[in-house]
């Protein structure tokens, strides 16, 4: 396996994207956040556009399973 950056899903928003790089992480995944939009100072900020997260290739396969395995989980009411 490779160790290049891929890409692995978009978030809506920052506070998104932080989430799932906290998660990962917890799981021994390291994340990069990559702001969507015109970039830090197109409009003072870039927290409400999307952001994509990229992990390593080798980690990859193991990232799709915990944003899916998250994604199954009931929610509270």
């Amino acid at each position: 396996m490779s160790d290049d950056i891929v890409f692995l899903m978009s978030a809506p928003n920052e506070p998104m994207a932080r989430f799932w790089e906290q998660v990962l992480g917890d799981e021994g995944i390291p994340a990069l956040v990559r702001p969507g939009g015109p970039g830090a100072g197109g409009w003072g900020s870039v927290a409400t556009f999307s952001h994509d997260l990229l992990v390593r290739q080798s980690d990859l396969e193991r990232a799709r399973e915990i944003v899916a395995d998250d994604d199954e989980e009931p929610k509270d009411s």
